[in-house]
């Protein structure tokens, strides 16, 4: 954001075994994605832009997703990483 204003931005999902697959939900219960473990491979269709994410769990527990998303409104690449908070 070059020189603009710093901010804080925040999202909770709901992640569950359902059989051989993981659910990811977003955090009032409503379907996100599911994806295999075997293939963390996803896709979410929001109106007429596509989400597409990959998970790599290679290096667990500090993971990462990446994302890229594409439609009418939108098109771009996200890659977030997670690991534990130090001294967590």
């Amino acid at each position: 954001l070059g020189d603009g204003p710093s901010f804080v931005a925040e999202r909770a999902y709901l992640w569950r075994q359902d059989g051989r697959r993981i659910a990811v939900d977003f955090a009032d219960g409503r379907p996100f994605h599911d994806f295999d473990p075997a293939k963390p491979a996803a896709h979410h269709l929001c109106i007429a832009d596509d989400y597409a994410v990959r998970y790599d769990f290679s290096m667990w527990p500090a993971w990462q997703a990446a994302w890229t998303v594409t439609g009418p409104r939108k098109d771009y690449t996200m890659v977030s990483r997670y690991s534990r908070a130090a001294g967590g």
